[in-house]
């Protein structure tokens, strides 16, 4: 799996899916070494709001304590299985949250 290409992805069906709420919003993916991070950022608002932690070697998606760090117990899935429109819900999910159907 090509997991910068699948968090593109991800990126771009994130946009497609905060487009259809009340709130000007769209998403942003910032690349690092170890782990990438999803953002959905306000139009409105100066500075954003980290949604999404994704490792950049395996491609499994998690949550985030705070931005920039990862919350382990938040497992999502991997990049691969997962679209926008499954994400969005489960942006303030808190813990163990269950994978998406393969």
């Amino acid at each position: 799996m090509d997991v910068q290409k699948e968090c593109e992805r991800l990126r771009d069906e994130l946009t497609v899916a905060v487009q259809e709420l009340p709130q000007k919003m769209y998403c942003r993916l910032m690349l690092g070494r170890t782990w990438h991070r999803l953002d959905i950022m306000f139009e409105t608002v100066a500075g954003g709001s980290g949604a999404f932690m994704i490792d950049a070697e395996t491609g499994a998606v998690h949550g985030i304590k705070g931005y920039g760090r990862v919350h382990p117990n938040v497992y999502h899935g991997p990049a691969d299985k997962l679209t926008g429109a499954v994400l969005l819900p489960r942006r303030y999910a808190r813990a163990h949250c269950l994978p998406a159907a393969s």
